[in-house]
């Protein structure tokens, strides 16, 4: 093995270092590889829209029913109001 001054030295010695070619460490930092450009606007509205989307699903547990529940609500609400009507003795 050759320290960086030409001589050679044992592998073990102190002072040493490991043999390594100018190829292998470009190499490497060749190898690392750049981050990745990301548009921030769009990476906010994406974070933004995720956020609203669950936030609307909590409103929909908390708050409501579905479409079909307030419509068969609505039908059953009728249904009761002309029987009420249909037995009403006195037509006003």
């Amino acid at each position: 093995m050759r320290n960086y001054f030409g001589g050679r030295t044992h592998e073990n010695a102190p002072g040493s270092y490991p043999s390594v070619t100018v190829v292998q460490i470009i190499t490497v930092v060749l190898d690392r590889r750049m981050a990745e450009i990301i548009n921030l606007k769009k990476q906010r509205k994406a974070r933004d829209r995720a956020q609203d989307t669950a936030e609307a699903a909590a409103n929909r547990v908390r708050h409501g029913m579905t479409k079909a529940e307030r419509e068969q609500v609505r039908q059953q609400a009728e249904q009761q109001r002309q029987r009420l009507d249909a037995l009403r003795l006195d037509p006003s």
